[in-house]
C-alpha cells in the first residue's frame, strides 16, 4: 500500500492490556490498561510514534 492511500485511525479500547497494535493501511490501537500506566504528555507521543513507525514500516501486514 502506497503511504499517501493510508487512512490514520487511532482508537482506545477498554481492556487491561499494554501491548499497543497498528494493522495494516494506519489502524493504530491502544489499549485503557497502557493508558493508565503512561503520562499523556509525556508518553503517549512516543507510543503512537512506535505504532505509526510500524505502520509506515509494514510490519502488520506480513512477508512480501
Amino acid at each position: 500500500m502506497d503511504r499517501a492511500a493510508f487512512r490514520w485511525e487511532f482508537k482506545t479500547v477498554d481492556k487491561n492490556e499494554l501491548t499497543p497494535s497498528d494493522l495494516p493501511g494506519g489502524k493504530v490501537v491502544v489499549y485503557s490498561g497502557l493508558l493508565a500506566l503512561t503520562k499523556p504528555r509525556q508518553d503517549w507521543p512516543v507510543v503512537i510514534g512506535h505504532e505509526v513507525a510500524h505502520a509506515l514500516a509494514r510490519h502488520g501486514a506480513g512477508s512480501a
